[in-house]
């Protein structure tokens, strides 16, 4: 297994492969991320699963995302305030990198050792609005047990 130093390496040669074309502007709404899950899942039929592990106040779809089958689980959320969405843009890029390069052996051998679950939009109603809180004006709560 390569070492912390050739992680960081092997981020930096494959930034551009893994980086999503299109995801420019500041701020991401719910549509537009599960749009984009759409394609990579399109394009990336293997590399993961998706899951609905539970709904928002407003009805939209809480999205859980599996890779790996490894013994240690690592869980990955973003978007827990609505109008903070750098990590739930990155966990798509993420996502592109790992789908695009799945015969990597660096890639290979996280999925072996771990399982990566990503919960990349937590509070949807938060960001359709562009604002912190949730639809009724609180903080999403995370519940691992969900998972």
């Amino acid at each position: 297994m390569r070492d912390i130093s050739a992680f960081g390496q092997f981020l930096s040669e494959t930034y551009d492969r893994g980086k999503l074309p299109g995801i420019s502007h500041r701020y991401l709404k719910h549509s537009e991320m599960m749009e984009i899950l759409g394609r990579l899942q399109s394009s990336h039929p293997k590399s993961f699963t998706v899951n609905e592990v539970g709904k928002s106040v407003e009805g939209r779809s809480i999205i859980l995302i599996r890779l790996g089958e490894g013994r240690t689980k690592v869980l990955l959320w973003s978007q827990i305030h609505g109008d903070v969405s750098t990590a739930t843009r990155a966990l798509l890029d993420v996502l592109n990198l790992i789908g695009s390069n799945p015969s990597d052996s660096f890639i290979k051998t996280i999925l072996d050792v771990a399982t990566l679950l990503l919960l990349p939009m937590v509070n949807p109603d938060g960001a359709e609005r562009y604002q912190r809180r949730n639809a009724i004006g609180t903080r999403a709560p995370v519940k691992p047990a969900l998972l």
